[in-house]
């Protein structure tokens, strides 16, 4: 398992690194079409589109290796009342719907990303504050001990 450890404090405390090589994409539940589609993107890329989940119909995602890492995106979104489902938000892409998506949605910055083809990608991501309130909202939901620890740390 990986540790972190400050180059600068040679004796200083290691700590267990907690992290996944999943990537959850939140979407709006209705995707604006035309222009560059996710599909294309991801598989622009070199990832490979796959099906995930014990849900029916199943929650679409990519898998691939990048920057010699293997990961996997997964793709989110708001569901403000009633019970998590997968559906379709345009384009054929089916994600999971969760609560509290909306924080995440709602308030971004936009940076740019350079893409494998060598362009810059205008790219939507929740501020810091947004993600960290999203984590305190959800992570009692967590079925498991690690992934709640996670959350928090």
């Amino acid at each position: 398992m990986p540790y972190l450890m400050s180059p600068k404090r040679r004796n200083a405390v290691s700590a267990p690194l907690l992290m996944t090589r999943d990537i959850d994409i939140a979407v709006p539940t209705n995707l604006p079409t035309g222009g560059d589609t996710m599909d294309r993107l991801l598989r622009e890329a070199g990832l490979r589109h796959g099906y995930r989940s014990a849900y029916d119909p199943p929650v679409v995602s990519f898998v691939g290796r990048l920057t010699g890492c293997e990961v996997e995106f997964e793709f989110l979104t708001d569901e403000p009342g009633g019970p998590e489902r997968v559906f379709d938000v345009g384009g054929g892409l089916r994600v999971q719907s969760l609560h509290y998506t909306n924080v995440l949605l709602e308030n971004t910055v936009v940076i740019p990303v350079d893409t494998p083809a060598g362009r810059l990608l205008p790219v939507r991501v929740p501020i810091p504050a947004a993600f960290v309130f999203n984590k305190g909202l959800t992570f009692v939901q967590r079925k498991t001990y690690l992934k709640k620890a996670k959350d928090l740390h």
